[in-house]
């Protein structure tokens, strides 16, 4: 992700995708020749969701500080409470649970101007805050809002399923 700037100044991400030949020349290689398009509003959200499994590896609280829109709701999967954007950013903070591998799949994005719905599973592997081994595995739904030429995260709910 690339930032630019929109007509009113203001600073948007820019997502492109690029293919790049590359020839091997004197020991090194080079790239001879390079091919780019923007990518769609159905791709940047894929991304984003892999993105953000990518985060709760990382344990990257500042992914949601970027990317959760300020009135964020979201329902645990676990528990079933409700959280915010501030909820979220500390569980990330405060638990001591350890992700080791998280992958999102069977994503169908819906789209009606600047509002998407995404459905798809989560997997996620790691260890409990006893230690203990986990693996789960959830069907969710997030709601994403354009604000500013930004998808932003409004609301997710997970539900766990058996795999």
């Amino acid at each position: 992700m690339l930032e630019a700037k929109d007509a009113d100044g203001n600073q948007v991400p820019h997502y492109r995708r690029s293919v790049h030949t590359l020839e091997k020349r004197g020991g090194h290689w080079v790239v001879v020749a390079s091919a780019g398009a923007q990518l769609s509003d159905g791709d940047v959200l894929r991304f984003l969701e892999r993105d953000w499994a990518a985060a709760d590896v990382a344990r990257d609280a500042s992914w949601i500080e970027k990317n959760y829109h300020d009135d964020f709701v979201g329902i645990s999967s676990r528990t079933g409470k409700f959280n915010s954007k501030a909820d979220d950013i500390a569980d990330v903070k405060t638990s001591k649970n350890t992700i080791t591998s998280a992958k999102v799949s069977d994503l169908d994005v819906r789209m009606a101007g600047d509002v998407a719905i995404i459905t798809g599973t989560y997997h996620s592997t790691g260890k409990d805050e006893k230690g203990a081994d986990f693996s789960r595995h959830i069907a969710y739904t997030d709601v994403w809002k354009k604000q500013n030429g930004r998808w932003l995260v409004w609301s997710s709910q997970g539900t766990t399923v058996a795999p």
